[in-house]
């Protein structure tokens, strides 16, 4: 039997009412009550792209949450150019207990590239005689 046969798109039956089950589904787990508990308490986090301040030593990486936060603290020091700073965090990172291996590889190569990035800038300034050679730091 072909759509054709059937009378095609015209012979679909659409239903007016609602499915029971879709009244089951009620808000959620959470009662009216504890909600507005969590919103009175909530507080939007607000970077200001100092994230690498509020980190506490040694470092403990405990999770995802913890990792991402870590590498956002690293990227804004590498944005922002200091490069010395963000190796420091990088050091105690890597050097942290309960690292796993992709997240080490990871680690290291934000390192690698801070590394080669600052060997640069500091190559540039003394090719442009900002800093002497045997300066060190950015």
């Amino acid at each position: 039997m072909s759509i054709e046969d059937d009378g095609g798109l015209l012979a679909i039956e659409i239903d007016d009412e609602p499915n029971d089950h879709d009244h089951e589904k009620e808000r959620g787990f959470q009662s009216e009550e504890d909600f507005n508990k969590v919103k009175e308490s909530y507080q939007p986090l607000i970077e200001n792209g100092k994230i690498w301040k509020s980190l506490e030593y040694p470092l403990k990486v405990s999770g995802k949450h913890q990792e991402q936060r870590i590498l956002h603290a690293i990227e804004q020091l590498y944005f922002a150019r200091k490069y010395p700073e963000a190796l420091n965090v990088l050091d105690h990172a890597m050097s942290s207990e309960g690292v796993h291996k992709d997240y080490y590889n990871i680690l290291h190569s934000y390192k690698s590239r801070i590394i080669t990035k600052q060997e640069k800038e500091i190559t540039g300034r003394q090719q442009l005689g900002i800093i002497d050679e045997n300066s060190k730091g950015s």
